[in-house]
This record gives C-alpha cells, structure tokens and sequence, in this order.
C-alpha cells in the first residue's frame, strides 16, 4: 500500500494479489475494506482485471494454436 498526501491509495502489487487469493487474511479484510470507500482503487482493480481476463485469453489462443499443429 501506497500513501499519498492525505489519504492511501493500494499499489497495483497488492491489488494483483487480492485478485489472486494470495494475501494474508487481516490484509484482505483491509483491503476489502477500502475497496468499499475508495472509487480510484476500485476503477484499478476493475483495470487489472480486465487486462488479466484479456492475457488469460491471449494465452489459451496461443495454447490452442500450438494444439492445433502439434501430432
């Protein structure tokens, strides 16, 4: 997590590890936390997201792609 002049904002590292399960539990919980108060961090976890769905995507066209021309 990351301070800014008055206020914190989460850094793209914890949010990444919110969306993937991997943080503690009293660090979710805070996380979670801010995520109900704060529309930045919100708008960013929606951004990771969205670009983590898309190289999903990108990764099983390459796998299906290797399938295909492979014996």
């Amino acid at each position: 997590m990351s301070e800014d002049p008055g206020t914190w904002h989460l850094n793209a590292e914890t949010l990444r590890d919110c969306l993937a399960g991997l943080l503690p539990a009293a660090t979710a919980w805070s996380v979670e936390a801010h995520l109900t108060e704060c529309e930045r961090c919100r708008t960013l976890l929606a951004r990771l997201s969205t670009a983590d769905d898309a190289r999903r995507q990108r990764l099983d066209d390459g796998w299906a792609r290797l399938a295909a021309v492979l014996p």
